[in-house]
């Protein structure tokens, strides 16, 4: 059995299958928090290459704060079925949902800018969003069947 993705209705459909093509970025997560976990690990990693396969040291606040913030993402633009999982509107996911993950480490890095837009005049502001945001992309292995 392998594990797939299936596109249904703008939703992402993940569950094990015996004729579906391979979702190799995630190890055949066998419960919906494990693929939430790995689908915010592979995010995460994008944005911090270093720590890929690395656990995150208890005592680093920050790097706890970006993951959970993702996770909270991922959770929030996911559901779970019967044999898998899915995250809705796959390309808006990866689209705008992928904004929402730059949104929210952008704030957790720097929390002053919370709650709030950044105006047009704060460019330094704009373009470090615009650094975290280039690095998010599809998971390597995610594709649409």
């Amino acid at each position: 059995m392998k594990l797939a993705s299936i596109v249904l209705s703008g939703i992402l459909c993940l569950g094990v299958t015996t004729s579906m093509p391979t979702l190799s970025a995630y190890a055949s997560p066998s419960t919906y928090n494990d693929g939430v976990d790995a689908l915010t690990d592979e995010l995460w990693w994008q944005l911090r290459p270093e720590m890929r396969d690395s656990k995150i040291d208890t005592e680093n606040g920050l790097f706890i704060r970006e993951w959970q913030a993702i996770q909270r993402v991922v959770r929030a633009n996911s559901h779970s079925f019967s044999g898998g999982y899915c995250f809705d509107g796959y390309s808006a996911f990866f689209d705008g949902n992928l904004d929402r993950v730059a949104d929210a480490v952008f704030y957790v890095r720097y929390p002053a800018f919370s709650g709030q837009r950044i105006r047009q005049e704060e460019q330094g502001a704009a373009r470090v969003w615009t650094e975290i945001r280039l690095r998010l992309r599809n998971p390597n292995g995610v594709t649409s069947c």
